[in-house]
């Protein structure tokens, strides 16, 4: 099966207060395409950094991540920020949703940003499929939070993406809206064969996921490779 993301004994090392912080040490992973791949671990265990290195927001320290066929190795920063436009969506805990547009406006912002046209027909599915169809002229304030994280996935499915990274998309939502919100991430990712990498603390959400990969103190405490702490 086609490994759309891989990194290569990634390592991240940060300096503080004169000793050197391990927040990845000697991580190899591959998700293939259409996976949903969870990264868990405690706080502070470095699932976020992971997430961060996968998708070219940051350089790692040490090692190399190939992100759809395209190495982040020698990338000028300029380099990154169009890959990271054209390959990557990004779904946060605090969703990021603007509040002075509507709904619909913020789930075509990706579009718009890249001058693209506007697949009204694709975007009205991917909202009737998140439930959330009938919010188009709402603000993002009048909304519930479970409604603000689908509006932020629909957001992050508009530009077609080569891969999905959610950073703990359900911290700030109850355990039933939490579920809901996974669910959805992942029938859409099933339904649009979409690569999905979710990073999360709460183990009930991350058995939702094809493939758990475990973080300790910046190191796999188990596999390594997507789909061999899968569910059955």
């Amino acid at each position: 099966m086609e490994k759309l993301v891989r990194a290569e004994k990634l390592r991240k090392y940060y300096h503080r207060d004169g000793q050197i912080i391990k927040a990845l040490d000697q991580i190899t992973v591959s998700m293939a395409k259409g996976s949903f791949t969870v990264v868990t671990g405690p706080s502070g265990s470095g699932k976020s950094t992971l997430l961060h290195m996968l998708s070219f927001q940051e350089k790692p320290t040490e090692g190399i991540v190939i992100l759809d066929g395209i190495s982040s190795f020698g990338k000028s920063e300029r380099e990154l920020s169009r890959v990271r436009r054209e390959k990557v969506s990004f779904v946060n805990q605090n969703c990021a949703l603007m509040p002075e547009y509507t709904v619909y406006e913020n789930i075509i912002m990706p579009v718009i940003l890249e001058k693209k046209r506007v697949d009204e027909a694709y975007i009205g599915e991917v909202m009737e499929s998140l439930g959330i169809a009938g919010l188009s002229r709402v603000f993002p304030g009048e909304i519930s939070g479970g409604e603000k994280q689908r509006v932020a996935i629909a957001r992050a499915l508009a530009n077609r993406p080569a891969v999905i990274f959610a950073d703990e998309p359900t911290a700030q939502l109850d355990s039933e809206n939490s579920r809901l919100v996974v669910k959805l991430l992942r029938a859409s990712g099933e339904y649009w064969n979409q690569t999905i990498v979710m990073a999360t603390h709460d183990m009930e959400v991350a058995q939702y996921g094809d493939a758990i990969l475990y973080l300790r103190n910046g190191r796999l405490k188990t596999g390594g490779e997507t789909g061999e702490n899968g569910r059955s």
